[in-house]
């Protein structure tokens, strides 16, 4: 028969190792097992970014449309501005009124100098010979034997409209204008065309009006008058 001091010995030790073993084995479990790593998710992407580097469809055309001329035709000079054509108009509208204050002064020279060279032959003023001035001052005012109204004096009353050409060096004028005269009580009130050019920054008309032809006694006007030179 054992002796049980030496039975209690042997279990404590057996204790010892099973509960020795017990930690061990889940040490290395614990150790064996890798830890998962953990995968970052890639951000989404920025709105913001994506927007300012890639405009969308509507801001794509409304860049295109401010900028139509750059691309289709790069180089082209710009045309003339809004207050070039205001210059312009302006300069006509005091060229027609100089003229229409030559025909009230009887002033040839500044007549001749106001229409083009050939405005004599258009114009066929009753007073012959002598220089363009001599003729278009002495025939303003002529009394007709036929008995055709005796011009007394042009009003300008103001301009109805103007149109200026697309590069400013031409001009289109009507003009409302009321023709006075010397054996008439009642005045004439009509529209006055005017055709206008600018040569050397000076502008002058492109064809006689109809109001220099009433002056010179011819008081039917030839269809030419208001059409275009």
């Amino acid at each position: 028969m054992r002796d049980p001091r030496s039975i209690g010995a042997v279990l404590v030790l057996f204790a010892l190792q099973a509960g020795c073993g017990g930690d061990e084995g889940e040490g290395v479990d614990r150790t064996s097992v890798a830890p998962t790593p953990t995968r970052e998710q890639p951000s989404p992407p920025d709105e913001s970014t994506e927007r300012a580097t890639e405009p969308s469809n509507g801001e794509a055309e409304r860049e295109g449309a401010r900028r139509p001329e750059a691309s289709a035709q790069p180089g082209r000079p710009p045309g003339p501005s809004s207050r070039d054509r205001a210059e312009a108009a302006e300069a006509a509208e005091a060229a027609y009124i100089a003229y229409v204050d030559a025909i009230n002064a009887r002033d040839g020279e500044a007549l001749c100098a106001l229409l083009p060279a050939n405005a004599e032959r258009e114009l066929r003023p009753p007073v012959e010979g002598g220089s363009c001035a001599a003729r278009l001052g002495g025939s303003i005012g002529y009394a007709d034997p036929r008995g055709y109204p005796v011009w007394e004096r042009t009003i300008f009353n103001g301009v109805e409209s103007v149109s200026v050409g697309a590069d400013t060096s031409t001009a289109r004028i009507t003009a409302a204008i009321l023709t006075e005269f010397e054996d008439r009580g009642e005045p004439s009130v009509e529209s006055d065309i005017a055709y206008l050019e600018s040569r050397g920054g000076e502008w002058r008309l492109a064809k006689p009006t109809g109001a220099l032809y009433r002056a010179i006694g011819r008081p039917e006007l030839p269809p030419t008058v208001i059409a275009p030179p």
